[in-house]
């Protein structure tokens, strides 16, 4: 059990997911300043396409978020 936690906290030091959701060993916007650290970000991509889904009512979710996410990691 032990070694499962070592190992996923080391796996972890060097893929952090930060809020700018860049992998990457650099300390993040919201670590940067106390004020930051509270706020949740928002990725741009997702907010433009929320606001083109509210903009076609009748077409919605004709396309995937997750589908997007895949075609961007092949």
């Amino acid at each position: 059990m032990r070694e499962v936690e070592i190992l996923s906290k080391e796996s972890t030091k060097h893929h952090n997911e930060h809020p700018e959701q860049v992998p990457t060993d650099n300390e993040s916007l919201h670590d940067k300043f106390k004020n930051e650290q509270t706020v949740d970000s928002i990725p741009l991509e997702d907010l433009k396409k929320d606001m083109q889904d509210e903009k076609k009512k009748h077409k919605t979710k004709d396309d995937s978020d997750s589908e997007d996410q895949f075609k961007k990691r092949k």
